[in-house]
């Protein structure tokens, strides 16, 4: 496990983009060949990768915003709420 903020967000954003080409039943460049040796992945940009969704998983990950800004309100207002008590 690594606590590399970066490598971690660039792990996530390959994860994300090979869950839209297996939903949409179509590989594509990186994931239609044998990966390079080594341990080392390209970094990719996420406003690329979103560039390249398709609608399925464009809408799972804007639920999924959704639902941490809903989560992170309601921390803020029982955050208040103890502070007045």
């Amino acid at each position: 496990m690594t606590n590399n903020r970066e490598w971690k967000r660039n792990r996530n954003n390959y994860a994300v983009w090979l869950l839209d080409m297996v939903l949409n039943k179509h590989l594509e460049k990186p994931f239609n060949k044998v990966p390079p040796e080594g341990n080392h992945l390209d970094t990719l940009q996420p406003a690329e990768v979103r560039a390249k969704l398709s609608s399925k998983v464009t809408q799972i990950l804007n639920r999924r915003e959704q639902s941490r800004e809903r989560r992170s309100e309601k921390t803020q207002r029982l955050n208040l709420s103890n502070q007045i008590e």
